[in-house]
């Protein structure tokens, strides 16, 4: 049984007259999230960033994800406690903010080797994984321009494959090392790809050997 304290936060906010910067999104989206706390006014967030993992036209998704301290039931401050949620903002003003993930801090309990739960199923693999994967883009100095039907060479690692162009989604498949996919759509870094024709399935195109 997970531990940590999850919210299925759901909210939707549209800022008119004004082109929405990341800086305003993450602004407002901590707003959201400071609802689902005993005492809304009285947080305090810190080192809260925006991991953006896809960018469909003017939206950017991905996941916002900080630490937050605020009053609990006999009105003290609790102590930092990492957060994070799903995200998406356009630049028409358009903010949503969902699946809230609350660490349940002090008490939370550990696998053997001592990471808590919610560093296992959450934040390591949403905010420090998808971070990583996002930095790795952004050094990149060439990108291969992948186009469908493209043809790969030999992959020299495996990679897995997912269902989705999500790093959290769950993992479907291996591509080994020496063979070679066919590319059937490409996305934002990723790339759905099958090794015979059959049930594409999402990879990151820098995993490939094009």
């Amino acid at each position: 049984m997970l531990r940590n304290i999850l919210c299925f936060l759901s909210l939707s906010v549209l800022l008119a007259g004004c082109e929405v910067t990341e800086q305003v999104a993450i602004e407002t989206a901590t707003e959201m999230v400071a609802t689902k706390l005993k005492d809304p006014s009285s947080a305090k967030f810190s080192d809260v960033k925006f991991i953006r993992n896809s960018e469909i036209g003017e939206t950017s998704y991905g996941y916002i994800c900080g630490v937050v301290n605020s009053h609990n039931s006999f009105g003290g401050y609790t102590g930092g406690i990492r957060f994070l949620a799903d995200m998406n903002y356009s630049k028409s003003g358009r903010i949503a903010v969902s699946n809230l993930e609350l660490e349940e801090g002090s008490k939370a309990e550990n696998f053997s080797d001592g990471i808590t739960y919610f560093e296992h199923f959450y934040w390591n693999r949403k905010c420090v994984r998808a971070a990583s994967v996002a930095e790795s883009w952004a050094k990149q100095d060439a990108k291969v321009e992948v186009s469908t039907g493209m043809i790969s060479k030999p992959v020299k690692n495996t990679v897995f494959t997912r269902s989705l162009p999500d790093v959290a989604a769950p993992e479907a498949d291996q591509i080994k090392p020496g063979e070679v996919v066919t590319a059937y759509d490409v996305k934002d870094g990723w790339v759905r790809v099958s090794k015979d024709g059959s049930a594409p399935r999402w990879a990151m195109s820098i995993l490939l050997n094009w």
